[in-house]
């Protein structure tokens, strides 16, 4: 199922944490998945039966500074009240949350 799905043709990474729902508002669950040490990846549902990875061009792989961080939980709400869902993602000790 992955394989047809399009999630097995992602980079590999150390996947921590895995949330699905809705992240870009077009009604279709998508998933996002926290990594560590490795960037994380933000899989879009295309409505389909398959996915798209699109972490690094929706800014959700990487740090601000483009740098690979040690992804281990994530939390998602609505943190600014705007109606859209916001990801929270914390990492290993020494590395920076972020929202």
């Amino acid at each position: 199922m992955t394989s047809e799905a399009g999630i097995s043709d992602s980079s590999p990474g150390y996947g921590m944490t895995a949330v699905a729902t809705d992240l870009d508002g077009d009604s279709w669950v998508d998933l996002y998945v926290a990594c560590d040490g490795t960037p994380s990846l933000l899989f879009r549902n295309l409505g389909d039966g398959t996915f798209q990875e699109e972490g690094l061009e929706r800014g959700a792989a990487l740090s601000e500074d483009a740098i690979e961080q040690a992804g281990m939980g994530v939390g998602i709400g609505d943190y600014d009240l705007d109606g859209d869902l916001d990801l929270f993602k914390t990492h290993f000790s020494d590395d920076t949350n972020v929202l």
